[in-house]
């Protein structure tokens, strides 16, 4: 058995496969992430630009529906037939990635106009629809995470604070826990290339929301308030945690769930960790170095920005950080009771 079959298998059983291992089809080489990243904010400038000719030199370009319809289709399948003729090339990805900014921009205004200007729930909605469209259809890794990304943005904007925005949030992350529980099965199927970029985009915006939860609050009107954020993260993280130790012996899935049961119970008051922490164990579960440390960041950023919030007093915030070094505490107690000879950091 070469070691192709042994990782095909491995998927075959749902195990996950780390993102660092060979992978089942050879993958060209690809620029680092932050290559891709520059690559991503020259595009936004160049979608800018391209905006700003059509609507300054085509004239009455945004008055007319059928025109911006017309145009904004041209520039998703001009988008599209450059990111499939040289899929590998960096020009030709920036022009693709600005073309279809461009289009996307064009088709929230033909949204506006056929909704009305204050239909911003509507037009939000159907932008989300939009991006998921372009998830699966754009053939590029940073179009599909950028879309993922925004998708979540326009579902957040698309509801009110309150328990609708809590169900969004809730969708968001158990989403985003069931992508990463299936994503070897998605691999086997041959749909790395879509998975990856919308397990990477869903894992960004959990990561903002929780940061912006905690440093935000007052600020941010579509942001839930922090009981219905807590409900929902909570149940995301315990059910993920219970699902990720399916196969392992029953007392270390019975310690698992404690520990995990211990966590979000202490965190409930703060749910921005929760939401680094469920991307956190998730990317370290499946080898994806980067958002690990983004993750660190962004709970270093929540710890900071919800001790200096202003929503709660200093006293149950203290409690709260409290509560989770508790928490923390007895786990590692016993994690060292129930593995005498477990080695540190091991």
């Amino acid at each position: 058995m070469t070691r192709a079959d042994l990782l095909r298998r491995l998927v075959d059983l749902g195990l996950p496969v780390n993102a660092a291992s060979e992978r089942l089809e050879p993958v060209p080489a690809q620029a680092s992430w932050v290559v891709r990243s520059l690559l991503g904010v020259m595009g936004w400038l160049g979608g800018l630009m391209v905006l700003g000719f059509f609507a300054m030199f085509v004239s009455g370009l945004l008055d007319s529906q059928p025109g911006l319809a017309v145009l904004s289709v041209s520039l998703f399948v001009g988008a599209h037939a450059l990111y499939r003729a040289a899929p590998h090339h960096d020009f030709a990805n920036q022009a693709a990635l600005a073309a279809s900014i461009c289009a996307q921009a064009l088709a929230m205004v033909l949204f506006f106009k056929l909704m009305g200007s204050r239909s911003h729930t509507q037009v939000a909605l159907l932008v989300a629809a939009l991006q998921l469209g372009l998830v699966w259809w754009m053939p590029n890794y940073l179009h599909r995470l950028i879309s993922m990304f925004f998708a979540v943005t326009a579902l957040f904007v698309a509801a009110e604070r309150g328990p609708w925005t809590a169900l969004v949030l809730l969708a968001v992350a158990g989403a985003f826990a069931a992508l990463a529980l299936t994503e070897s099965r998605w691999m086997a199927r041959g749909q790395r290339d879509r998975v990856a970029p919308a397990w990477a985009g869903l894992a960004l915006g959990l990561l903002c929301a929780g940061v912006a939860h905690a440093t935000q609050f007052d600020r941010v009107a579509v942001l839930p308030s922090t009981i219905w954020t807590g409900m929902a993260l909570s149940f995301a993280f315990f059910m993920y945690c219970l699902y990720a130790m399916d196969g392992v012996e029953t007392r270390d899935r019975q310690y698992g769930g404690m520990a995990a049961m211990l966590f979000w119970m202490a965190a409930f008051r703060a749910p921005g960790l929760i939401a680094c922490a469920l991307v956190l164990i998730a990317a370290f579960r499946s080898g994806r170095q980067a958002f690990v440390g983004l993750a660190l960041i962004a709970l270093l950023g929540t710890l900071i920005g919800y001790y200096y919030q202003m929503d709660a007093t200093l006293l149950k915030k203290s409690g709260v950080l409290a509560l989770c070094g508790v928490a923390m505490l007895l786990a590692w107690g016993g994690h060292r009771r129930a593995y005498p000879g477990a080695k540190e950091g091991a």
